[in-house]
């Protein structure tokens, strides 16, 4: 009885101690440690449009490789232009020649060239440009390195390489005011407006292919050739379309 009663009491001692026993817990267990090799090479970051940047290590930063020749053409072809095709070919196109050459960039210089077609009437094809998956749009016209480009000769055709077995061409819209059409670019493929430089009048004109007609954007004679013909400069090229905004060179002032 004395010994219940001692239990109790300390039972309620326990209780009322403003301090109580605490219970057993679990302590965790620290992580291991892990150790880093230390870094002894700078670190390049690589910009994202978040709040974090993403940090890749020198070594992992593939080295470009020295440029080497895929092809090399005969002295009779001019190459111009050329767009990559969705299954990894070449098309060119030939300054002074009216064909559209196609090329394996994996097999190197002994390769055989293939023509994807001759545009009979014309002497040169220029600018090009992938209107949709293997549908392209070219520029052609008259065109020798003795005397530049003709007035009048310049169309825009259509160049469908979907099928295995045919090449489907047709022109698609004409430049009667154009002396040439050299770069070429899409504004809006869908909607079928293109933009092409004409670097004889310094003009850079609007090609709606749907409606057939062509409509001067700018023309400037900052952007014009000072000469025409064999060894004169080309004025504005390298034409692309980007977010709203045509990008140009122009080799006359370097700009």
């Amino acid at each position: 009885m004395q010994t219940r009663t001692f239990l109790l009491a300390l039972l309620a001692l326990a209780m009322a101690s403003p301090n109580p026993i605490p219970q057993e817990t679990s302590i965790p267990e620290e992580p291991p440690t892990v150790e880093f090799p230390p870094i002894t090479e700078t670190v390049v970051p690589t910009t994202v449009p978040t709040e974090t940047a993403i940090w890749r290590h020198p070594d992992l930063i593939p080295t470009p490789k020295a440029p080497f020749p895929i092809y090399n053409f005969s002295s009779t072809v001019t190459p111009e232009n050329l767009d990559l095709r969705r299954n990894g070919q070449l098309l060119v196109s030939d300054l002074t020649g009216p064909f559209l050459y196609q090329l394996d960039p994996t097999q190197g210089p002994g390769q055989t060239v293939k023509v994807v077609h001759e545009f009979k009437g014309y002497s040169s094809t220029t600018g090009l440009v992938e209107l949709e998956e293997d549908v392209f749009a070219l520029g052609v016209g008259n065109f020798t390195l003795a005397d530049g480009p003709t007035r009048g000769t310049w169309k825009i055709w259509r160049i469908d390489l979907r099928s295995k077995h045919t090449v489907r061409v047709e022109p698609l819209v004409s430049a009667p005011d154009a002396m040439i059409l050299g770069e070429i670019t899409a504004i809006n493929a869908s909607a079928g407006l293109l933009a092409a430089t004409d670097y004889v009048q310094g003009t850079l004109w609007l090609l709606d292919l749907l409606n057939n007609r062509t409509t001067p954007i700018i023309t400037s004679p900052e952007l014009a050739t000072t000469t025409v013909g064999s060894g004169g400069d080309i004025g504005f090229n390298g034409l692309k379309y980007r977010n709203g905004r045509l990008y140009f060179q122009v080799t006359t002032t370097g700009l």
